[in-house]
């Protein structure tokens, strides 16, 4: 939860540097601010989701369900598995979407997986073409 607390933290510094009038890191830096706010959200974002599947329902267990309830709620296997696959899931989708946003956001690198990307299709319509005669 630290990392997650310390990021926050550093989000808020960030809209309110983007925000700021005057600011000379909003002119100069406005564009890799932004960027470095969206992956800092998104960490926050998939980083936070674990704790909370994880942290809300031992709360709810322990403060609104009666005994019989929570021997059930154990036996069902619950936290058997939520910790696993979201402590897979939350941070794969972390790493997966970090790349994404770092081409959409700089033009150069949009521009090189662009032409990339087109050297691939042509690469694939010709063994496409050859498969066929």
């Amino acid at each position: 939860i630290l990392p997650v607390v310390i990021v926050f933290i550093v989000c808020i510094i960030q809209i309110y540097t983007l925000t700021r009038p005057n600011s000379p890191a909003r002119e100069t830096y406005k564009h890799v601010t932004i960027t470095i706010l969206v992956i800092s959200v998104l960490f926050v974002v998939c980083n936070s989701m674990l704790s909370l599947l994880v942290i809300l329902p031992f709360f709810y267990m322990h403060f609104f369900m009666t005994e019989e309830q929570v021997t059930d709620f154990n036996e069902s296997g619950f936290f058997h598995w939520v910790g696993p696959v979201c402590g897979t899931l939350f941070p794969l989708l972390n790493g997966a979407f970090n790349p994404v946003i770092i081409v959409y956001r700089c033009r150069e690198l949009r521009g090189i997986f662009r032409s990339r990307m087109r050297r691939i299709s042509g690469m694939m319509g010709d063994v496409s073409l050859a498969t066929r005669e």
